[in-house]
């Protein structure tokens, strides 16, 4: 992985920087109770695992990600409670799964500038199980273009088993 938090609860600040991945997860955020501030860094994964925060209990803050070609799910928040905080444009393209997916939450999460997702493979943008106090907020144009063969049969959004809000 490039860059990952495992647990504490530190204030961890990484505001301006280039990560480039192409094995692993570029981001991974876990277990932690602390704050990861990546605002000012950009991010490209092609060929990785994309980005993850799970298990996590306070914010996270990410700055400008392109995620390529993802293995997995290209992004991930699953069984947490922070907030998470897009501050710059989200860019999926052509991953294996999935490309967006929020998975049992009760943060916040806020998506300040764009989000584009091209050549989906199945769900473009997939929102499982938000809390009652789960919080799904795009801020500003949401565009997902284009289907590969494997994403015929699966939707562009799916929102489903929710009480939060999106």
């Amino acid at each position: 992985d490039a860059f990952q938090v495992d647990g504490g609860d530190a204030a961890i600040v990484y505001d301006t920087g280039v990560i480039t991945n192409s094995s692993g997860y570029s981001v991974l955020v876990q277990n932690n109770t602390g704050t990861v501030n990546m605002n000012g860094t950009t991010t490209t994964d092609t060929g990785g695992r994309g980005v993850k925060v799970t298990n996590s209990l306070n914010q996270t803050t990410l700055g400008k990600l392109t995620l390529n070609n993802s293995i997995g799910n290209a992004f991930e928040i699953s069984n947490s409670t922070g907030g998470v905080t897009l501050l710059d444009e989200l860019l999926i393209s052509n991953a294996a799964d999935d490309s967006f997916v929020i998975n049992n939450y009760s943060g916040s999460f806020t998506a300040q500038k764009t989000v584009t997702i091209n050549g989906r493979n199945q769900v473009g943008i997939n929102l499982l199980d938000i809390n009652s106090g789960g919080r799904v907020n795009f801020a500003d144009t949401v565009t997902i273009a284009g289907v590969n063969a494997g994403g015929v049969d699966d939707h562009a959004i799916n929102f489903q088993s929710s009480e939060g809000w999106a």
